[in-house]
């Protein structure tokens, strides 16, 4: 009997150690990763997360505000524990972090964790125009986007009256928020004119409108 007694405590010893082994492993959670940590106002983005150990369970994407954490959307990580959510901010500066409350899956609970909290910034937008006599005496247009992303089309519009007309429409931008419009016309034809501001003419993840630009007088 003291031999069964003394098999019992030590085998109820190792499962207090293995479970105190898997709360630890359960909160030494790694930091979320940014796909842009620098945004325009409204532009979405996505914090991607892998909680540990690898189950499915819910977390929900949280943003501080003042002092306190508010909820912002709730989902459930993949089996092997990753989440991807797609978020946006109008703030100069805004931290997120994830949180997955305690949850008993096959009979294993496991305890509330959350992430380290990441920030995220945004930045303005602007644009300038150029315009060019090319060598056979047209007129060429180019501007600079920024911030670029390739893809993102934008507009050449010239304004007439307190309207705003587009010469150029949809113009695709490379990554570094180029964007080459081409030919407008004769300098001889334009001479006296003006083309003035880039107007993005379609939406990138979020945000869309008039960038700004400088008036331009054809050359």
């Amino acid at each position: 009997m003291r031999l069964a007694f003394k098999t019992v405590v030590v085998a109820a010893l190792t499962g207090v150690l293995m479970a105190t082994l898997s709360v630890v492993s359960a909160s030494a959670q790694s930091k979320p990763t940014l796909s842009r940590s620098l945004v325009m106002a409204g532009e979405k983005f996505t914090i991607s997360w892998r909680l540990r150990p690898a189950i499915a369970r819910t977390v929900t994407l949280q943003y501080q505000s003042g002092r306190t954490w508010k909820s912002s959307k709730t989902t459930k990580t993949a089996a092997s524990g990753k989440v991807n959510f797609s978020a946006s901010t109008r703030s100069k500066s805004r931290k997120f972090r994830i949180y997955a409350p305690a949850t008993t899956v096959a009979g294993k609970t496991y305890r509330a964790v959350k992430s380290a909290p990441v920030t995220v910034r945004t930045r303005g937008q602007s644009a300038k125009l150029n315009l060019s006599v090319l060598a056979n005496g047209a007129v060429g247009a180019t501007a600079v986007v920024s911030p670029g992303r390739a893809g993102r089309k934008a507009s050449l519009q010239q304004q007439v009256g307190n309207s705003w007309v587009n010469v150029v429409s949809a113009k695709p931008m490379s990554s570094t928020g180029r964007v080459q419009f081409g030919r407008l016309g004769l300098a001889d034809d334009l001479a006296g004119g003006q083309v003035s501001g880039v107007g993005m003419a379609a939406r990138w993840l979020g945000p869309s409108g008039f960038a700004g630009a400088e008036t331009s007088s054809c050359p």
